[in-house]
């Protein structure tokens, strides 16, 4: 059997030598660059093995292993395998999150080693995971993959409706204090908004994958997966009639701005703790009034190219 391999590695030679070994043995292989490349390729495909380096920038190995894990059921195939230079630190980090890997392997790496792991992982993987690879062409295999895109989502039966405005607005609250979750909890309900809350990122993408939410306020500074990681992986998941706004909440907003510039770009607004509890629901309701104006106003249909074709040809 053909195996399909994911390799997660931001170093360029390290990949380049894993792809190259497992090509070697007839496999298809995929690589990505970083967490969130990662990720994106397992939305779209279905591979037999991830190998997942645990030391990679922005989103680590154990957090890219813990958002695949958060993915709808039908989505998850693969055996999970790390790549680390320190195994002791990696499992200390796994102790009390369950198990997230099917093996780790250290670095560096020991191809025949790792070969066995990879070999002796997929035959211990449920019948159900192994799917055979039925055309040998990369483009073709990418095409196949694609047609799967759609199952991504599984939304809760019954959330929909035929007058979004209507309904009661869905907040999704994300931050590792519980004082503070439950105080920002209290008061947008007090503001007629229906609310979840998570505890971290992980948590908090888990729920966003399986219920569509209007507005996503979420805390900028958490362990394991930051509010900026969370909200660059709430872009890479959900397409944009899917998406949530999203709000910041951070001690240092212009520290967070010059540190980080994409915040301005994903974010639609950034709030300063210290503001207090009034500049917080007013960042909220603006979110849900640009929603409003969007569904009064976007075109029930699409104009197509032949009549802006003609308009622009009469303008001439």
């Amino acid at each position: 059997m053909r195996l399909k391999i994911l390799i997660a590695e931001d170093d360029p030679l390290q990949a380049a030598v894993l792809a190259r070994f497992f090509e070697a043995e007839g496999w298809y292989v995929d690589v990505a660059h970083d967490g969130r490349e990662a990720i994106s390729r397992i939305k779209i495909g279905i591979f037999d093995i991830v190998l997942l380096d645990y030391r990679m920038p922005e989103i680590d190995g154990l957090a890219v292993s813990r958002v695949i894990q958060a993915l709808p059921e039908q989505r998850v195939h693969a055996r999970l395998i790390a790549l680390t230079s320190s195994p002791e630190t990696l499992r200390a980090r796994m102790a009390g999150t369950g198990a997230v890997f099917d093996a780790i392997e250290g670095k560096p790496v020991s191809l025949p080693s790792l070969l066995a792991t990879v070999q002796r992982c997929h035959a211990a993987a449920p019948a159900r995971s192994r799917v055979p690879v039925d055309a040998e062409d990369r483009m073709v295999y990418a095409a196949l993959s694609t047609n799967q895109k759609d199952i991504l989502l599984t939304h809760g039966a019954g959330e929909a409706t035929d007058d979004p405005g209507s309904a009661p607005g869905r907040i999704l609250l994300v931050d590792d204090d519980l004082s503070v979750r439950m105080l920002l909890q209290a008061a947008f309900e007090a503001d007629g908004y229906l609310v979840d809350a998570a505890a971290d990122g992980i948590q908090g993408l888990r729920l966003i994958m399986a219920r569509t939410y209007d507005v996503a306020v979420i805390d900028f500074q958490m362990p394991e997966l930051d509010g900026l990681a969370t909200a660059k992986l709430v872009y890479t998941l959900l397409a944009r009639h899917d998406r949530p706004r999203l709000v910041a909440l951070t001690s240092a907003p212009n520290l967070m701005m010059e540190t980080d510039s994409e915040c301005g770009v994903l974010f639609d607004e950034i709030v300063a703790k210290s503001y207090g509890m009034p500049v917080v629901l007013a960042a909220v309701r603006r979110c849900f009034e640009y929603r409003e104006l969007r569904l009064r106003h976007e075109p029930a249909s699409i104009i197509p190219m032949q009549s802006i074709g003609r308009v622009v040809g009469s303008q001439a």
